[in-house]
């Protein structure tokens, strides 16, 4: 239970303030992605980023349990998912940002699910 209090409010906190960023600046972080997507390097090092984070949360936290705790284990697995995609495949990692990057509709939807998620994981690793 330590470990999901840490990881709760550590990631809760950063996606807290990312929620908040996209939020207040969606038309920027649209364009933030287009352009992200179109650099070969940093599609490669987020690949890196996030499959290294991934296997982190999961070897400290791979709890399956019907309680908030499950949203952690979930993302570490979703951040291996993404980071084995942007790496073994590029181009359709590529094409399907430049797909979601025409609007802010997108862009807004994110900014909330981070934001919320952000919200639940800060109070419970609050609050317990």
């Amino acid at each position: 239970m330590e470990n999901s209090i840490f990881l709760a409010k550590f990631i809760g906190l950063v996606l807290l303030f990312i929620g908040v960023a996209i939020l207040v600046n969606r038309e920027w972080y649209r364009q933030l992605i287009t352009n992200f997507f179109d650099d070969r390097g940093l599609l490669y090092l987020s690949g890196m980023l996030a499959l290294v984070t991934g296997v982190a949360i999961v070897l400290v936290h791979n709890v399956w349990t019907p309680d908030w705790r499950i949203l952690i284990t979930l993302l570490g697995w979703i951040a291996i998912m993404r980071g084995v995609m942007r790496l073994t495949f590029p181009a359709l990692s590529m094409r399907s940002a430049k797909k979601f990057s025409t609007t802010t509709t997108p862009t807004t939807f994110g900014g909330v699910g981070v934001l919320v998620l952000g919200v639940i994981l800060t109070a419970m690793g609050y609050l317990n």
